[in-house]
């Protein structure tokens, strides 16, 4: 018998929801559990569903296959959220200079440890569940930790963060073959970036089939997603709301689960503004955001570090997605994403802009980064604040207006959380 990697001492299992305990084996067995025995029957892999139980713990499960037994001590049940991405989802509390600020049995750890070698053989790098420590956080990704400990303290439930993310990665490559494989989905990827070709991992859904499916069908509260950097060609840019809305339901068929999507736009990057691809994976992550349920936006963050693609700065990240789990989740009344434009009207030589998540909508200083679209390229504009919507000057020949649309954006709208806005680029009628 072989359970799956997650199944060890000290894991976190969903609470309220159906407990699914997945390995292989061959034979008659059962797995005991809160007081009940679940028999079960596998002659390869098997998948075992018990029934949801509330927060609380710690507990002993048992699971015996064949004549053999597995004993698994020290489970919690709570809140579980499977944190997945690229490097700026990956990096690690230690890498920053950073350990936690609060050390608690009840926010725990997993990575999944499969990892390619040379020859995309998927290597083992097994540590199991940590408890959050200040020396094993060093090793927990920043943003899942900072989320971990923010939501474990404002609902005092325990937290677990699975995180499967690896740096330079692809959405395509989390994503499985049936749907990547599609002639409507290649159409998406025509043109690559680079990172696609140097890092073989990207190829061929490597990373669904060897840091997703183990991980199905495990129960989770949520997602947590940080990713774009590596699909930033623009070619490849102008469809990552698409591709993202594949992984999403994608995702949600597999794990059987209509799962909250946590998803945060990219920050900015100092790359020269011959095509602002940034800018267009910002804005494919809020329209996927847009177009699915259960799927959230978190706007980007002015980070002052825009010549590091790794920004260090990635508490506010963390507790922002804290914040959004907080409001859809658990019905509190706090703030997460800036402002987003949801309508553009155009009347008396001037556009009207209205946004949501716009409570105390306000320029922090003078307005900046505002363009009106022009027949032949853009030229900056003059606005202002009425009554808690942007007004933008047209020219005559004013095709749309832009805000923040670049790679570095240098807008300074936001609401009375201090988010950012989101970016936008908006062309009259369409």
């Amino acid at each position: 018998m072989k359970l799956a990697d997650i199944f060890c001492d000290g894991m976190v299992l969903q609470r309220d929801k159906e407990i699914r305990v997945f390995g292989s084996g061959k034979g008659e067995g059962k797995v005991a559990f809160l007081g009940r025995e679940t028999p079960f029957e596998a002659d390869g892999d098997f998948v075992v569903t018990l029934p949801a139980a509330p927060a609380g713990g710690p507990y002993t499960m048992r699971v015996t296959l064949g004549g053999e037994e597995a004993v698994i001590r020290d489970i919690l049940v709570g809140d579980v959220y499977l944190a997945s991405g690229q490097s700026n989802m990956a990096l690690m509390l230690g890498e920053i200079g950073q350990e936690a600020y609060s050390e608690t049995d009840s926010v725990r750890y997993f990575k999944e440890p499969h990892f390619p070698d040379d020859n995309l053989d998927p290597r083992l790098d097994f540590k199991g569940w940590e408890k959050c420590s200040k020396e094993a956080s060093k090793g927990f990704s920043a943003v899942a930790y900072y989320f971990a400990a923010k939501l474990n303290a404002e609902t005092g439930v325990p937290v677990g963060i699975v995180c499967s993310s690896i740096g330079a990665s692809t959405v395509d490559a989390w994503t499985s073959p049936e749907v990547v494989d599609t002639p409507e989905y290649q159409s998406y990827v025509a043109i690559r970036h680079n990172d696609f070709f140097e890092y073989k991992f990207n190829q061929n859904c490597w990373l669904f089939r060897h840091k997703l499916r183990p991980l199905i069908p495990y129960s989770f509260a949520g997602v947590l997603w940080y990713q774009g950097e590596s699909d930033r060609r623009a070619e490849e840019a102008r469809s990552y709301d698409k591709m993202l809305a594949a992984l999403i339901n994608d995702w949600r068929c597999r794990f059987a689960d209509e799962l909250p999507f946590y998803c945060v736009q990219i920050m900015p990057f100092n790359e020269p503004e011959s095509e602002p691809a940034w800018a267009m994976i910002r804005a494919g992550t809020e329209k996927a955001s847009k177009a699915l349920p259960k799927t959230y936006l978190v706007t980007l963050f002015n980070t002052g570090e825009a010549d590091n693609i790794h920004p260090t700065k990635k508490r506010g990240v963390g507790e922002a997605l804290a914040n959004a789990v907080l409001c859809r989740q658990f019905g509190r009344e706090v703030e997460y994403c800036g402002p987003v434009l949801e309508a553009v009207s155009v009347a008396d030589g001037e556009a009207k802009l209205t946004f949501s998540h716009a409570d105390g909508l306000r320029f922090d200083g003078e307005p900046r980064d505002f363009f009106t679209l022009l027949p032949d390229g853009e030229t900056p504009v003059e606005c202002r604040l009425t009554d808690g919507a942007v007004f933008v000057k047209l020219p005559p020949e004013a095709v749309g207006v832009s805000m923040g649309w670049r790679n570095v954006p240098e807008h300074n709208l936001v609401n009375s959380s201090g988010y950012l806005a989101s970016p936008f680029r908006y062309v009259f009628g369409e």
